[in-house]
């Protein structure tokens, strides 16, 4: 994403500030776009009371008429401060807070000072997150299924409190220190809360989608959670073979887009009996690839496992999905074993052929002294 010249000047004016909220200084952009984000602009700041650096996260001035966006934001520092004791969850810090930036006006009658009104929010600053660590090193596949771990528990974390995130990707689980913390909290729906500001269609990337949603189910209902397992399997699919499932099972999500009308004109009862039907005589049809089927980072020692698991996790009815955390960490903590086991044997198998070698040039120095 290239930065507007109108965003670049936001960039500018807040970079211009030498304290903000008296809290709040030594403030630059997270990168030369203000990061990634099409409704918000990121810096990162130095927090005189927390004497660390922290993220603050402004929503963008110009996309201020996007109502649905900007309660996201809103809702997204809700959420954060209602999970501020979880340690899984990414740490917030302070706000919605209003930030006036003034700007000399000049050429007209009097000179005057025009202000600039912004709205952000603080929170805890991450080193990385796990989609650069993922692409960007050579992990094996221990690390990776150890990785896999932390993230379920954070997911745990949500759900434990009634809380679907809706839209899970790497890019939104970040890494401090050891430490996998979930964030991007935009989209999550509490399921004790009743808001009309929630999303009723398809949320998240194309790439990230469970099928069912494509129908508006498994967002806005009881069955999100079914949604945000469907992503796990997503992610996993990804850890290993470095790409994404969605391509992989195009069959799946273009047979969905072919009756995605069909089935929204339906009541929602009538809706949800169909695509039960509609799922598992897919499901019949098509099969998923294996997760070992693209490269070597899957050991041959966890081959069943973390396919079957992948597998379950991405079942297209949702209903036949594996949902409790209990399994999911039980068939991870397997392999997870299996593959300490391995490096054990590995270890030792090395060490022993260290020796004999070691055994075998001594035994010939000495025949060699003889002669």
């Amino acid at each position: 994403m290239t930065a507007s010249l109108e965003r670049r000047n936001y960039i500018k004016l807040i970079e211009s500030e030498e304290m903000i909220h008296n809290r709040f200084k030594n403030i630059r952009a997270i990168n030369i776009n203000g990061g990634d984000g099409y409704f918000s602009i990121v810096f990162v700041a130095y927090d005189i009371d927390c004497k660390n650096e922290v993220i603050l996260k402004f929503f963008d001035p110009q996309k201020i008429s996007y109502k649905d966006r900007l309660n996201r934001f809103y809702r997204e520092a809700d959420l954060l401060k209602k999970l501020i004791s979880e340690e899984r969850i990414i740490g917030f810090i302070d706000g919605v807070n209003e930030h006036n930036v003034y700007v000399n006006k000049k050429g007209f009658e009097e000179e005057f000072e025009f202000p600039f009104r912004f709205l952000y929010y603080a929170m805890e600053l991450a080193d990385s997150d796990l989609y650069n660590v993922i692409y960007n090193n050579n992990l094996d596949a221990l690390e990776r299924i150890i990785y896999f771990k932390e993230m379920v528990r954070a997911i745990s974390c949500l759900h434990n409190r009634g809380i679907c995130h809706r839209d899970l990707k790497l890019d939104n689980f970040l890494l401090k220190g050891k430490n996998v913390l979930l964030a991007d909290l935009g989209t999550a729906k509490d399921s004790r809360v009743r808001s009309d500001n929630i999303y009723h269609d398809a949320i998240g990337e194309l790439g990230f989608k469970s099928p069912e949603s494509i129908f508006c189910i498994g967002i806005s209902d009881e069955y999100s959670i079914y949604s945000d397992i469907y992503m796990m399997g997503e992610i996993l699919f990804e850890m290993f073979t470095l790409r994404r499932l969605v391509p992989e099972i195009s069959y799946v999500y273009e047979s969905f887009e072919e009756k995605k009308d069909e089935m929204q004109r339906l009541k929602y009862d009538i809706r949800l009996r169909e695509y039960r039907k509609f799922a598992d005589e897919l499901s019949r049809k098509f099969e998923f690839p294996n997760i070992f089927s693209y490269n070597d980072i899957v050991p041959k020692d966890i081959y069943s496992e973390l396919n079957s698991l992948y597998q379950k996790l991405t079942t297209i009815n949702l209903f036949n999905r594996l949902i409790k955390i209990d399994s999911i960490q039980r068939i991870v903590q397997i392999c997870i074993i299996k593959l300490k086991n391995e490096n054990k044997y590995q270890t030792n198998l090395a060490e022993q052929r260290r020796r004999r070698a070691t055994r075998e040039f001594r035994k010939q120095r000495e025949l060699n002294i003889q002669r």
